[in-house]
């Protein structure tokens, strides 16, 4: 009889073994990495812990996806990474970024977020993006629109905020925004187009964006290492 049991036990135990591999095989995944993890269906609900080294997410912090709505939520996180790698890669068309709170994304080599495709990063928080030697917020591919509403955004690397080539389509939104952006080959710069809604350059003096140069510049022509956008203050009647 005892025989018998520890063979329904160890039967038991195989198959809860089977059922997880393939629970683990089926789990749809997703063209979204975070500090070079792969997210899928299995850990969107939470984008943190051993999962996700180099996550931090502050007590009260937010940091999920969803699928569905194709919706990243940042809240009080902070994202560490180095050999090469994004803090955000994005590979989904139409991802959103909604982001509250005080945020950080550094990378040692590779970009602090990454965007293959159209992107929106929009919210009433705080967002510091941080690159040693690569683009600190980086559009990687033709016709693609980065769109920045609303939130504060910081950015420092070789480049700031910066496309592909600035030949390839390329565009840059920024919409009611408060952004500081420092890059030591350009702050802003390759993007075929940029717009500005709500908000104004007020750093460098006389700053505008050159479509020859594809960069902002100071007023002599220069191309911008440093550029403070600030949202156009409303005054009453």
């Amino acid at each position: 009889m005892k025989r018998k049991l520890h063979n329904l036990r160890w039967l038991a135990a195989l198959f809860y073994c089977f059922l997880s591999w393939t629970s683990s095989i089926m789990a749809e995944e997703y063209a979204l990495y975070i500090a070079d993890t792969q997210v899928t269906d299995a850990n969107c609900n939470n984008l943190s812990g051993d999962k996700f080294p180099g996550v931090t997410v502050a007590p009260g912090g937010i940091f999920k996806y969803d699928p569905d709505k194709k919706i990243l939520t940042m809240k009080d996180v902070t994202v560490v990474v180095g050999n090469n790698e994004s803090a955000i890669w994005n590979g989904i068309v139409g991802l959103k970024i909604e982001v509250s709170g005080t945020n950080e994304l550094k990378s040692t080599t590779g970009a602090g977020l990454q965007c293959n495709f159209s992107t929106q990063i929009g919210g009433n928080g705080i967002l510091t993006t941080v690159s040693g030697r690569s683009g600190s917020v980086y559009i990687a591919d033709k016709n693609a629109t980065l769109t920045i509403s609303d939130i504060t955004l910081e950015v420092s690397g070789q480049w700031g905020i910066v496309g592909e080539d600035g030949k390839r389509g390329e565009m840059l939104k920024l919409k009611n925004a408060r952004v500081i952006a420092k890059g030591t080959k350009g702050a802003i710069r390759s993007w075929a187009s940029f717009s500005i809604d709500g908000c104004e350059i007020v750093s460098p003096a006389g700053g505008k964006f050159d479509k020859t140069k594809l960069a902002v510049v100071d007023a002599a022509g220069n191309m911008a290492m440093e550029v403070k956008i600030a949202p156009i203050a409303v005054t009453g009647k």
